[in-house]
Order: C-alpha cells, then sequence, then structure tokens
C-alpha cells in the first residue's frame, strides 16, 4: 500500500547527500522498575558497552515513582556516569513523552553536523525472556552497527531497526505490512529541526 495519501504536501526540507555527522547524541529512556532487576541491568550493560561510540550529549529520560530505584541508582550503574544528563520522567499514563519532547527541543538547538541515537529500555516492564530475542536485535542493528547507521544517515534523514511483518488483521493494513517496534533510531538534527 502506498502512503501517498498521507504524505501530501509533505516535503523535507533538505535533501541527499546530507553531510557526515560530527557529534553524536544519545538520549535513551529507561523505566528501572525494582520488580525487573534482571532486564534492567541488561540495559545498562549495553550502555555501557555502548557509550563511547557518542561524542555529544548523552541524556538519559529516566521515570521515577514509587516503583522504581532513584535515577542516583541508575547513574551509579553506568561506567560514565558523569557524562550523563539525567531527566526526571514521572510515572504517567504518558511514559517517555513526559521528558522526550522538551529534551528534542533542547537538543535540535544547534543542529548542524549532528545526529542523535534513540533507544528505549524494552521490556523493562515484563518478563525476563519476553521478546528477548528482538530486543538484542534492536541493539545489535542500531548500537551494534554504528558505522551501517552513519553511513545511512547521508542517504536518509532517519534509520534504525524495522521488524517486516507478512501477516495483517485487514487486507490492506495502515503500516503497509511494516512494524517499527522498540522505538531504536538513529536521525539527523538538522531535518529534524526543519520539520514542521
Amino acid at each position: 500500500m502506498l502512503l501517498s495519501h498521507r504524505l501530501d504536501g509533505q516535503v523535507l526540507p533538505v535533501g541527499a547527500p546530507f553531510p557526515e555527522i560530527k557529534t553524536w547524541h544519545l538520549v535513551y529512556h529507561l523505566a528501572p522498575f525494582k520488580k525487573r532487576k534482571i532486564r534492567l541491568h541488561y540495559h545498562l550493560a549495553q550502555l555501557r558497552t555502548y557509550s563511547s561510540l557518542f561524542n555529544g550529549r548523552k541524556i538519559m529520560s529516566c521515570m521515577t515513582g514509587d516503583a522504581f530505584p532513584p535515577p542516583s541508582f541508575v547513574r551509579s550503574c553506568l561506567a560514565d556516569s558523569r557524562d550523563w544528563e539525567f531527566v526526571e520522567a514521572p510515572n504517567s499514563d504518558l511514559h517517555e513523552a513526559t521528558s522526550i519532547v522538551g529534551i528534542l527541543d533542547d537538543l535540535l538547538r544547534h543542529p548542524a553536523d549532528q545526529g542523535f541515537m534513540y533507544g528505549h529500555g524494552k521490556g523493562v516492564s515484563r518478563e525476563a525472556d519476553a521478546d528477548a530475542k528482538w530486543i538484542d536485535q534492536l541493539y545489535k542493528y542500531s548500537f551494534g552497527s554504528f558505522e551501517r547507521i552513519n553511513a545511512l544517515l547521508t542517504q536518509y534523514p532517519i534509520a534504525g531497526p524495522f521488524l517486516w511483518r507478512a501477516w495483517s488483521d485487514h487486507p490492506e493494513s495502515p503500516d503497509g505490512g511494516w512494524l517499527y517496534p522498540g522505538s531504536f533510531f538513529a536521525t539527523r538534527c538538522d531535518v529534524l529541526s526543519r520539520m514542521p
């Protein structure tokens, strides 16, 4: 299914080829549930492994509330803890939306030659083995494919892992059979900052 009906009048403000990104930021959202420590520590280990890829800001949107340890606990589990900026995201039905708009507004003020990768502590609210393979793939095809992502962003304004699904509840599903679960992606700040 073509999505032209949804894209009428929407034109990217700049076109490929795009210049190479020189400054890479990391924006990461985490809900560090006390009851899911195994999955929480899995994500923190991934952040320790890959944080050296980012030469710009590292911003953690951290859920707060009774079900979560304080952000200071999360900070203490990061190898480069002094390099991280923490933004509290009060526990609500809006989840990361309580903090992400403010983070992006701040991050997009000086967009030249900059990009950011967004990651999300997937599966922390579920059993330890739920979606484990997909979560591994999210890291593998984003943080673990950093050079490829960087190259893709010279041709496209956004890149990240996706899942194609051959099934559909309706003959013409609104997403055309593509599913983008997991909220891992990389994008160019120069393009994103010019979008309405």
